[in-house]
């Protein structure tokens, strides 16, 4: 767990995958003096606008100050629940919510229980170096989480469009795209996935795209990149270490892909960068 200090614009306190006993429960009633966003790495029990609800990985939810926050882990679990969350101060917050019309105390599905850590280990870099204008560019993260979560509520209300033998597959599509991603240094290729799915790589690639608007390949690359860019901003590590841990056969490959997409060399990239290293 970290914490902010006071004069901080927004985040007050953070903590990422979190874990917690069987038998724990949040009950924070309101009204309060903050707003809290989580995200759950695994199953949860919680209360929601809708009632008592079951939640699975990767379902985020934003509370408002003035709502109660309750959850806890869903009965029959061997192990507590786990989650990250933030707790933002009031500023700023109901506006920012408004623009990216993200629903307050409801269930947010994004099917990837990793949502927030990318945005967590920037702001854990920030808080840990406080470089100069360090609170601002934990704003921008927050920002650009919020930004995140907005579109993952439109494209929960693109999927009541599905047919319903294509809703029945959806679940399964998301525990096999949440595992692609947490384990995108690992080698995959679309018949892996497919035989997960017991579809053919045909069907399973045209169902993968028309969940999640992208090809299983094409989202694991940029995922791959995303992580890249984090490493070569916030470590010293090398072009081959970050090819390895980021899925990529060797160095020269990763160079070569990383400036087809982003314009430039991974050196270029690091030096460029505004933001300091470790």
């Amino acid at each position: 767990m970290k914490k902010i200090l006071s004069s901080s614009p927004s985040l007050l306190l953070y903590g990422s995958d979190t874990p917690h006993d069987r038998n724990f429960i949040v009950d924070r009633p309101g009204p309060r003096n903050d707003w809290v966003i989580l995200c759950f790495r695994t199953p949860f029990l919680m209360r929601t606008e809708s009632g008592l609800e079951t939640g699975e990985p990767g379902d985020c939810i934003i509370h408002d100050p003035t709502y109660r926050e309750w959850h806890t882990t869903l009965p029959g679990e061997k192990e507590g629940f786990r989650n990250d969350w933030l707790h933002v101060a009031n500023k700023g917050m109901k506006e920012l919510t408004q623009r990216f019309n993200i629903p307050l105390n409801r269930r947010i599905p994004t099917g990837f229980g990793a949502f927030l850590s990318e945005h967590l280990h920037v702001i854990t870099h920030e808080d840990r170096h406080r470089e100069t204008f360090w609170q601002e560019r934990i704003g921008l993260e927050l920002e650009k989480a919020l930004l995140r979560l907005g579109r993952a509520q439109e494209t929960y209300h693109a999927e009541k469009t599905l047919s319903a033998t294509e809703q029945i597959h959806l679940a399964h599509f998301r525990v096999i795209r949440s595992t692609l991603l947490d384990r995108f240094n690992e080698t995959w290729n679309v018949k892996t996935l497919a035989d997960m799915a017991y579809m053919s790589p045909n069907r399973f690639a045209v169902l993968y795209s028309t969940f999640f608007k992208t090809s299983p390949i094409e989202e694991l690359i940029q995922h791959r990149l995303k992580q890249s860019c984090t490493m070569l901003v916030y470590s010293e590590a090398t072009l081959e270490t970050i090819a390895e841990n980021c899925g990529f056969t060797d160095a020269a490959y990763f160079s070569r892909v990383f400036k087809q997409r982003m314009g430039c060399s991974p050196g270029a990239y690091r030096k460029l960068s505004v933001s300091p290293r470790v």
